[in-house]
């Protein structure tokens, strides 16, 4: 599979239902660590604000585009909110990879530090959810902060965003609180406990909560379903906080899904240059993944002339026709060698069909809950990045197609980074002899 690549996502306001303030930001992505697939929507008029806690709200929406640049001083609320007595308890939920996991047996941080972004050359089997039986020795603890090996590397995650609310008198444990999850297991698991959260650090008083990437799909099914089962939400069962959520703060959250999802599990991938390589069979076994996968468009996938092609990626037999992920011939290998992990094939296929079938029960809801009428929200995206909108099948008889194709793309991409309104166009064209051109044309440098 290769990846077509245009700027563009699903309107925030329309998986919304249009209750939406969006900022668009550009830079924010070094802050979160985590390039996520967002582009700015259209605003709503500005809400009026009317009570103390909203007004903090709003200007910690305001505070977190200022920190977007990690280069500057925390900037500092209007002292007027910054002094309020009466201020939200404020929970921070991170996104995926976006929380520390600690392996029980080995005694050691399997994801989180920067030994783990490197060590131990495992395709991320020590991290992989177990689907064939085997025991999950992993634990989760709070949300990544930065990662350091001095002197020789370091990186900031979210210990920007909170150095910036505690410059700006937030406490930890007090009134900032950070929600570290497995973002391995389904979003709605790990909604429930967000959804307990909010009623233990909101008594009485309000919660503004501030969500990254992922953490929006918790932090939207905490407010419309809340403490509940998939199977008890699509009956129409909610269990809403009794705390009262002023505000939910977005930051580069999707709300739609991203194809950009399916080329991280088809392909693995690895976070830093010659870092640790997590392959397609470990990211296959994580479930949330596929929640964030589009669910409502047919137009996902089309051929080498650009034209659709009827590929429904929410069937588990569309995966094993084309290859994906642990059905590729490399990651099955990888896979067959570590049953008591990732199962045989007949685990694997069950394990996807649930998985998908699940996925998109989760978005149904997500569309068809009611939306709690005193919510305010906020979406601060990133213009910056541009987002794959499709995809484009390659039927290879030579693997020596896909990596020039892949080459190429990469190339495009590279050299339309820093291109206003850059544009990758990819296509093909019949030549004589019954051969085809295949184009690949950008509007960068060089």
């Amino acid at each position: 599979m290769v990846d077509r690549f245009r700027t563009g996502t699903k309107r925030v306001g329309e998986a919304m239902n249009g209750k939406t303030l969006v900022a668009g930001v550009s830079g924010f992505g070094r802050v979160c660590g985590n390039r996520r697939d967002a582009s700015p929507a259209g605003s709503s008029p500005r809400p009026k604000v009317k009570s103390s806690a909203a007004r903090a709200a709003l200007a910690l929406a305001v505070v977190l585009v200022v920190a977007g640049c990690a280069s500057i001083q925390p900037p500092v609320l209007d002292p007027a909110v910054a002094a309020l007595e009466d201020r939200p308890a404020v929970i921070f939920v991170s996104g995926l990879t976006g929380t520390t996991l600690y392996d029980r047996a080995a005694r050691r941080v399997t994801w989180g530090d920067a030994r783990s972004t490197f060590l131990p050359r495992d395709r991320g089997r020590a991290m992989a959810r177990p689907i064939g039986g085997a025991e999950d020795r992993v634990e989760t603890r709070e949300p990544i902060l930065d990662m350091s090996l001095r002197p020789f590397y370091r990186y900031e995650v979210y210990r920007p965003i909170v150095t910036t609310l505690e410059a700006n008198g937030f406490e930890r444990g007090r009134d900032l609180f950070l929600f570290g999850y497995d973002w391995r297991q389904s979003n709605v698991e790990s909604a429930r406990a967000l959804a307990r959260l909010i009623d233990d650090v909101g008594k009485g008083r309000p919660v503004v909560l501030i969500c990254q990437s992922n953490g929006g799909y918790l932090c939207r099914w905490a407010v419309r379903a809340g403490d509940v089962s998939l199977d008890e939400a699509e009956r129409g069962v909610a269990r809403l906080p009794r705390a009262r959520v002023e505000a939910l703060v977005f930051l580069g959250t999707t709300h739609a899904g991203s194809i950009r999802i399916l080329r991280e599990i088809d392909r693995g991938r690895t976070y830093v240059p010659l870092g640790r390589f997590l392959g397609p069979e470990t990211f296959f076994t994580f479930e949330s993944l596929y929640q964030d996968l589009p669910p409502w468009r047919d137009d996902l996938f089309v051929d080498g002339n650009g034209d659709r092609i009827d590929v429904d990626l929410f069937d588990a037999a569309s995966w094993e026709r084309y290859g994906w992920s642990i059905f590729g011939a490399e990651a099955a290998r990888q896979a067959d060698r570590h049953e008591d992990l990732f199962g045989d094939r007949e685990t694997r296929v069950a394990f996807l069909r649930r998985a998908l079938e699940n996925a998109h029960r989760f978005h149904a809801v997500l569309r068809d809950a009611p939306p709690p009428h005193d919510v305010r929200y906020y979406s601060i995206q990133n213009r910056s990045h541009r987002t794959i909108d499709r995809a484009m099948l390659v039927r290879d008889d030579e693997p020596l197609l896909r990596l020039m194709l892949e080459n190429l793309l990469e190339n495009a991409w590279k050299f339309t980074a820093e291109t206003p309104k850059g544009r990758i166009e990819v296509g093909s064209r019949p030549e004589a002899g019954g051969q085809v051109e295949l184009i690949v044309r950008d509007n960068g440098a060089g």
